[in-house]
């Protein structure tokens, strides 16, 4: 599926997760956008930022110490975060931050 062909749902507006539910419950075409949502919520964790930076620098790490066995893992790891952040955001939202360019 691509992305364009997607119904963007600006889930900036669902701060809280019983305000979306109440929309869930009132709009049923909403429970399709339920999966968008928990994607949305574990990328605005502090936690999820805060992981992503440790493996930064835990590949620092490794390519110091010349450790190519965990290139693949690493590289893994990061395309996951793209993917997720894209099918998230939208290309265009995902390329106005700075930090994802």
């Amino acid at each position: 599926m691509f992305l364009s062909n997607l119904v963007h749902l600006d889930f900036r507006a669902f701060r809280y997760f019983f305000d979306f539910m109440i929309f869930v419950i009132l709009d049923f075409r909403a429970f399709r956008y339920f999966f968008d949502f928990m994607i949305f919520v574990i990328l605005d964790f502090r936690a999820f930022r805060y992981f992503f930076d440790f493996m930064i620098f835990v590949n620092a790490w490794f390519i110091g110490f010349d450790i190519d066995e965990a290139d693949w893992f690493f590289l893994g790891i990061f395309m996951l975060e793209i993917v997720l952040k894209l099918y998230t955001f939208g290309p265009r939202e995902f390329f106005k931050v700075f930090w994802n360019v």
